[in-house]
């Protein structure tokens, strides 16, 4: 059968029609073949969305924007209509976010699912927000940053305009002068360092016998290690002999004496013993010093004299015999 020049021209014209409007719908975000659910949201803006734009899930596509209604009531606001898979359920505390898909600027609608048992309805409104754009999110953290920096400017004018008013001619004329006292300090130091060098290489080799020395000390101290921990035990062990004294009992024994010294002064001052008798009794001290006298004079006779006492003392062993 031969098919003829215009059957097959109005042949190509319906598919050619038909996959127009295919792509159109595509493009519209909406799709022929399969069951959509439509859901809105009122917005004060829209921050540059479109129709057409995606609808996603945690960033998984779902649908597209399909509708953008201008109302001006007593409020101007904006309905946007989504489309998505009819065989998502949507909880009823369910957003519906305007996001920055990149950052050039693009946008698209996040739904952010709620928690509610309930499910929205195909035609239902959503409750709606707006994800700051980069260009207000730069701002918002700049802000801050552009403040701190403006007081940083008034803080370095009134430093300069108070460091203008600070240097006249006597304030150059005292940096001179402290200026000067600077240079003249380090050179008092160069000086100073340069007769200390003089005296370490005068007394290197005083310096060598000292070092000498002390690792003399260091080496007879490690070798009578043994002797300087026995001295420190016999010190650790008289100082455990003194805190085992009873030092009360000690007291108490020199308090007894001392008690016993004073009734031994009371009995000298009283004349009651010999002893009183004696520092009392001033005649008995008189004769007591003449006495001691005279034996000290006839000491002395006798020994100037001798043979004046020797015949007596003859006769008297004669007699004893």
């Amino acid at each position: 059968m031969r098919i003829s020049k215009e059957t097959k021209v109005g042949v190509l014209g319906a598919v050619s029609i038909t996959i127009l409007i295919l792509g159109y719908s595509y493009l519209k975000g909406s799709s022929i073949f399969s069951k959509n659910s439509t859901y809105y949201a009122e917005y004060k803006q829209v921050s540059g969305l479109g129709k057409s734009d995606d609808v996603v899930i945690k960033g998984y596509d779902v649908g597209k924007v399909t509708s953008m209604e201008l109302v001006t009531d007593t409020v101007i606001k904006i309905i946007v209509g989504i489309s998505i898979d009819g065989a998502l359920k949507i909880p009823y505390d369910s957003e519906l976010r305007i996001i920055n898909a990149d950052l050039l600027g693009e946008k698209a609608v996040e739904i952010v699912l709620g928690k509610s048992d309930s499910m929205l309805k195909p035609g239902d409104f959503m409750k709606s927000s707006i994800e700051p754009s980069l260009s207000e999110s730069v701002t918002v953290e700049l802000l801050p940053v552009k403040n701190k920096f403006e007081e940083l400017i008034k803080n370095i004018d009134s430093v300069i305009a108070v460091i203008q008013g600070t240097f006249d001619n006597s304030f150059q004329e005292s940096v001179d002068k402290n200026l000067l006292s600077i240079q003249e300090a380090l050179l008092n130091f160069k000086s100073i360092t340069a007769r200390v060098d003089n005296i370490l290489e005068s007394e290197a080799n005083n310096l060598d016998a000292v070092m000498v020395n002390i690792r003399s000390i260091s080496k007879n101290l490690s070798d009578n290690e043994d002797n300087i921990n026995r001295a420190f035990e016999n010190i650790a062990s008289f100082s455990d002999s003194l805190a085992q004294i009873n030092f009360v009992q000690t007291m108490d024994e020199v308090d007894a004496s001392i008690k016993s010294f004073s009734e031994i002064v009371a009995k000298i001052n009283s004349g009651e013993s010999s002893l009183g008798a004696l520092v009392n009794d001033r005649e008995f001290y008189d004769k007591l010093v003449l006495a001691t006298s005279n034996l000290d004079s006839l000491i002395v006779d006798l020994n100037r004299n001798p043979r004046r006492y020797i015949p007596p003392l003859i006769q008297l062993r004669s007699r004893q015999k």
